[in-house]
């Protein structure tokens, strides 16, 4: 199975083809039997607003591991 990488922008995007092995160039996007590396061409996400989140989220968020930073970001509205 491959997996998806999608970067912020193409250049983003050529050095993780870079960093993984060289990953040849398929068109607009890079590819081999391990990876596909596509780019977005600017944020696909945004953090959250204080005022979005309700009080005791930001008590459990406080309280857990900090290295997951899962939570606290949405898709871009813009």
């Amino acid at each position: 199975m491959k997996s998806l990488i999608i970067a912020e922008k193409p250049s983003v995007a050529a050095d993780l083809a870079r960093a993984l092995g060289k990953i040849p160039k398929q068109g607009e996007h890079f590819e081999n039997d391990e990876y596909v590396i596509s780019s977005a061409v600017g944020h696909l996400v945004e953090l959250e607003m204080p005022e979005d989140i309700d009080k005791k989220t930001i008590w459990l968020l406080a309280a857990r591991d900090a290295a997951d930073h899962s939570e606290g970001i949405r898709p871009e509205t813009d």
